[in-house]
C-alpha cells in the first residue's frame, strides 16, 4: 500500500516493516534530520496507524516553522552537508572511505567502490548499520538484479560485503549480514576490438586533436596494459631502442616489471608525440597527456574524453559503441595468441605471473576463428607427418 503522508515511509526489517520520518534533501541542509519514529517512552511504532500520527505531527511542527511560528531555541540548526547520524550506512560509508582499508587501494579500484557506495547510500543511508539483516540483503539484490543489470548488482553487493566486513571488525555490527550472499555468477566481459574499430576510433580521436587517446588506445591494444598503468607511465620509461622504442614500467595492480619493445605502429605514435611535446612545449613527465591543457589526465576526464571520441566514432560505425578502453587488453592478448605467442610470451607482455597463465586464458582470450583453423592445420600437419614417418619405416 502506498503511503501518502509526507516525508513518511517505511522499510522491511526483521520483525516487519519499520517507520521513518525522512525529510527532502533541502530540509536536512536547513537541519531537519531523519529519524525513526518512536513514541515519547523510545519505542518504536509498530503499526502504520501510529507512523501516519507521529509523521502528521511532525509535518505540523515543519509547517508551523516555515511560518516563523517556532520559537528559535526549538528550531532544527543547519547542518553540514556531509554530516550524518552516528551509527547509520552513510556514517559507516565515511569510516571506511577514510580509513587505510580504502584509501591504499588503487585509483581505480577506489573509483570503481566510490560508486557502488554511492549506491548503497542511496539505498539506506539513513538506516542504521544493525539493521540491515540478511533477509533486507537478499531482496536488495533481488532488486537490483530485476533491473537486468546483472553485473552492477553483483559489484554493488561485493562492495556491501566489505562495508558490512569492516563493521563488523570495527564493532559496529555483530554479524555481516551480506557474507556468502549467493550472488548469481556471470560470465565475465569479453568484447575484443576488430581493426575496423580500431582505425575508426584512433582517426576520429585524431581528427578531433585528442591524439594522446588515440595514442593509449594504440597502446592498450599493441602492449596489452591498464588504462591506470598507461596514465601514470611516465615519458622517461620510454627509450630509444635501435630504430624503434622499448617501454620500462612496473604494473600498479601486481608489482609485475616489465620491458616492452613497442610495436612499430605504438613506434610511430611516439614519435609523433615526441615532436607535439617539442612544439607545445609540454612539460609534464606524463608520457600520455591531456591535449587540451597539456597536463596529466585524471582517470575520470580521461574516461568522459574516452566516451566522447567512441559516441564520434559511433556516428560512422555502430558496432564501436559498445567498446570499453579496458577491452584493449583482452584484444592485445587476443592478437598475441593469434600470432602463435605462447603462454609465457604473452605473460612477458601483459606482466601476469606464469603460474595464473590458464587463468589468462580463460579471463582474457577469445578463441576466434583464426585460432581454431591454425589448431585444426597443425592436427593436420602432425598427423601427415606422422603417416610418412610409418611409411618411411614400412620401406
Amino acid at each position: 500500500m502506498k503511503i501518502k503522508v509526507p516525508y513518511l515511509v517505511s522499510r522491511p526489517g526483521a520483525t516487519g516493516a519499520r517507520y521513518f520520518w525522512q525529510p527532502s534533501s533541502e530540509l536536512r541542509k536547513l537541519g531537519w534530520r531523519p529519524a525513526r519514529l518512536c513514541h515519547a517512552d523510545g519505542r518504536p511504532v509498530t503499526t502504520l496507524d501510529e507512523a501516519v500520527e507521529l509523521a502528521k505531527a511532525r509535518n505540523a511542527e515543519l509547517a508551523t516553522w516555515r511560518r516563523g511560528g517556532m520559537p528559535k531555541a526549538d528550531a532544527p540548526e543547519p547542518i553540514r552537508a556531509d554530516e550524518v547520524r552516528p551509527g547509520s550506512v552513510a556514517h559507516i560509508i565515511r569510516l571506511y572511505k577514510a580509513s587505510s582499508r580504502f584509501t591504499t587501494k588503487g585509483e581505480k579500484t577506489r573509483y570503481e567502490y566510490g560508486q557502488n557506495l554511492k549506491v548503497i547510500e542511496a539505498w539506506a543511508g539513513d538506516a542504521p548499520i544493525r539493521a540491515l539483516t540478511r533477509e533486507t540483503v537478499q531482496d536488495y539484490y533481488q532488486q537490483l538484479w530485476n533491473t537486468g543489470k546483472h553485473a552492477k548488482a553483483n559489484a554493488v553487493l561485493r562492495v556491501l560485503r566489505i562495508l558490512l566486513k569492516f563493521a563488523w571488525d570495527n564493532g559496529h555490527v555483530s554479524h555481516n549480514a551480506a557474507e556468502k550472499p549467493g550472488m548469481v555468477s556471470i560470465a565475465p566481459r569479453l568484447r575484443i576490438w576488430s581493426d575496423a574499430e580500431i582505425e575508426s576510433f584512433v582517426a576520429a580521436a585524431d581528427a578531433a586533436g585528442w591524439h594522446c587517446v588515440a595514442d593509449a588506445v594504440v597502446y592498450g591494444v599493441y602492449l596489452g596494459q591498464r588504462q591506470g598503468d598507461l596514465l601514470a607511465l611516465r615519458q622517461i620509461s620510454i627509450q630509444p631502442d635501435g630504430d624503434g622504442f622499448k617501454l620500462h614500467m612496473k604494473q600498479s595492480k601486481r608489482g609485475a616489471r616489465v620491458a616492452i619493445p613497442l610495436h612499430p605502429r605504438a613506434a610511430e605514435r611516439q614519435r609523433a608525440a615526441i615532436q607535439r611535446r617539442a612544439d607545445r612545449g609540454v612539460k609534464t613527465p606524463a608520457a600520455l597527456w591531456n591535449d587540451s591543457t597539456g597536463k596529466a589526465w585524471s582517470a575520470d576526464t580521461f574516461r568522459h574524453q574516452f566516451a566522447a571520441i567512441r559516441a564520434d566514432a559511433a556516428k560512422n560505425l555502430p558496432s564501436i559503441a559498445d567498446v570499453w578502453f579496458m577491452d584493449t587488453r583482452d584484444t592485445a592478448v587476443t592478437k598475441l595468441a593469434e600470432a602463435g605467442s605462447t603462454v609465457p610470451e604473452i605473460c612477458a607482455v601483459t606482466g601476469h605471473d606464469e603460474p595464473s597463465a590458464y587463468q589468462i586464458l580463460k579471463h582474457y582470450l577469445s578463441l576466434t576463428g583464426e585460432m581454431a583453423a591454425a589448431a585444426v592445420a597443425k592436427l593436420i600437419a602432425h598427423e601427415e607427418q606422422k603417416r610418412a614417418k610409418e611409411e618411411r619405416a614400412a620401406n
